[in-house]
């Protein structure tokens, strides 16, 4: 982090899957060394293919032959999000389509909007990198 604030960044990301830990133990283990400038800690609820659940897009892209595939209510209850979009990518030969590497590309499909909606980590993720200046932008302590 100080490497990047010397080269002139003025705000800090980090994103971290939950996987099978809590949030909590992540946000005090981070805690354990702030950031020397705006930072926030945005933790998916378990990994971060969860928000690609909420927009039936994305969904439509990973499973295109599921054309009416809706967007899952809930994504972040959901358990293994990205295990579920590989099952169901899986092609007519049992191979899935889709794989991590490929969320980039999907990431420019997500409806920003939807997944602000239905999904609170992304939506303080967002809020953090719209912030019009460092100063408003915060660090994210651990929930108490």
């Amino acid at each position: 982090m100080n490497d990047l604030v010397r080269d002139g960044c003025t705000k800090l990301i980090v994103v971290r899957d939950r996987d099978v830990r809590t949030e909590r133990s992540i946000r005090e283990e981070l805690e354990k060394h702030p950031p020397p400038i705006a930072a926030t800690v945005c933790i998916p609820v378990e990994e971060l293919e969860a928000w690609f659940w909420c927009d039936p897009a994305v969904l439509r892209r990973v499973a295109p032959e599921h054309p009416n595939l809706k967007a899952h209510p809930n994504p972040h209850l959901i358990k293994s999000p990205k295990e579920k979009l590989e099952a169901l990518s899986v092609d007519a030969r049992k191979r899935p389509r889709y794989s991590p590497a490929d969320n980039a590309s999907l990431a420019e499909t997500l409806g920003l909007d939807l997944c602000t909606a239905k999904c609170a980590s992304f939506r303080h993720f967002r809020e953090f990198v719209l912030a019009p200046s460092p100063l408003e932008a915060r660090w994210h302590p651990p929930p108490r």
